[in-house]
């Protein structure tokens, strides 16, 4: 059926430009509104609940789907799971370790997800962090990562800083803090985003001593295509679920404008051929009008129900345990993200952006038979809005930024 739908289509913008599968991408993350075609049910298994009893009385639940919130609820959770959500009294066996916590009518919400944060740099200044002895940075970052948890933030992915350690207090329970997923310390160029050494470590001596950022596990200086495969395998030895690499200037470091464009195309392939298991090549493409790029699409397969699998680390005992178990469950992977698109503006009205968004729903929807997200999109962006609805695409969600002056 959907196939059939597809067909004309594709017919329609079939001659706009020429397709190429690429081989190689940066794996991203996102967010969307979704396309469908009819339901799929998911290929894990839910494993027994098992642990220790936590019934929550009398909450107003929100549950992310939508802005009202629940009838006050009781929930059931054994272990990490969820076992049970009613409005009616639900009986437990108090035994030892169970606990009964009475929500007095507030609200229950699931815990929040922070996709770029950074544990060790967010809340201490620039003049501390290059001075302060590092066991005392450890400790205000352990302390961070406490009130992170407190404000409501369950997991955050650590887009860069020295938290393997902390990573691991807080997974056995020496410290509180929300689940990490680290990237290590950040790759950086020479007078990259991630460069912050000072003024007497430069210039640098190839194979010569590194300089106290990179010491301390801050950053990661690279400036070859073999500098920057090795930086990022070091990152994955030591654990990282994703690898951070500066590839354009930022607001807090000196050297560098904003705007800058950063390391060649040949060191950012060599950096991701380490994380290429990660994409499928079907799932990438390239619009070219003669030889010029005019257009590009990227969807990655949906593996954040895989990381679930492999507590944030991509290696254990300096074994790829992590790697192997992402190849492994990464086959029943159900869903895909549409996570960029872009054409040069003066071929926006070419059909281009249509044609590549079909091309991936042939390769996920008709050809393997899985659900995705097509990302976000501005209300006025009607061009877009009108194509995902001709295709049978459905908004599920809207965000709203308001703006109010608060009083002085």
């Amino acid at each position: 059926m959907l196939a059939s739908t597809l067909a004309p289509l594709r017919s329609l913008f079939r001659q706009a430009a020429r397709l190429t599968a690429v081989s190689n991408a940066l794996p991203a993350l996102a967010l969307a509104a979704a396309f469908v075609s009819g339901s799929h049910s998911s290929a894990w298994a839910q494993a027994p609940a098992s642990g220790p009893v936590t019934l929550f009385e009398n909450v107003r639940i929100f549950d992310g789907t939508g802005a009202a919130l629940s009838p006050p609820s009781n929930v059931l959770v054994q272990g990490n799971i969820i076992e049970r959500i009613s409005t009616q009294p639900i009986p437990v066996n108090r035994r030892a370790d169970t606990r009964i916590i009475d929500g007095g009518g507030r609200v229950l919400m699931p815990g929040l997800i922070d996709a770029h944060w950074h544990s060790f740099l967010a809340a201490t200044s620039m003049p501390l962090l290059s001075t302060a002895n590092s066991a005392y940075l450890q400790l205000l970052a352990a302390r961070q990562a406490e009130a992170t948890l407190m404000r409501g933030f369950t997991t955050v992915r650590d887009m860069g800083g020295p938290v393997f350690g902390l990573k691991r207090a807080i997974d056995e329970g020496v410290m509180i803090g929300p689940r990490i997923y680290p990237s290590g310390a950040m790759i950086s160029q020479t007078s990259g985003h991630g460069d912050a050494r000072f003024s007497f470590e430069v210039p640098r001596t190839l194979g010569g001593p590194l300089s106290h950022s990179e010491v301390e596990g801050v950053a990661a200086i690279a400036d070859s295509p073999d500098e920057v495969r090795l930086r990022a395998r070091e990152q994955l030895r030591h654990g990282a679920s994703q690898i951070k690499l500066m590839g354009g200037g930022g607001v807090s470091s000196p050297y560098n404008p904003i705007e800058s464009t950063q390391f060649t195309e040949a060191e950012i392939q060599f950096m991701t051929k380490e994380l290429k298991p990660l994409l499928v090549p079907e799932f990438a493409w390239v619009a070219e009008i003669g030889d010029d790029p005019v257009g590009f699409t990227l969807c990655l397969p949906d593996i954040n129900v895989v990381l679930t699998h492999l507590n944030g680390r991509l290696t254990r005992f300096g074994l790829p345990i992590g790697l192997i178990k992402l190849l492994l469950y990464k086959r029943h992977v159900q869903k895909g993200r549409l996570i960029a698109l872009g054409v040069v503006e003066k071929y926006r009205r070419a059909g281009i952006a249509e044609m590549l968004v079909l091309r991936v729903m042939e390769e996920t929807m008709v050809k393997r038979g899985i659900t995705g997200e097509l990302s976000m999109t501005l209300e006025d962006n009607f061009m877009v809005n009108r194509f995902l609805e001709a295709i049978g695409a459905q908004r599920y969600k809207t965000y709203r930024i308001y703006r109010k002056q608060l009083p002085s």
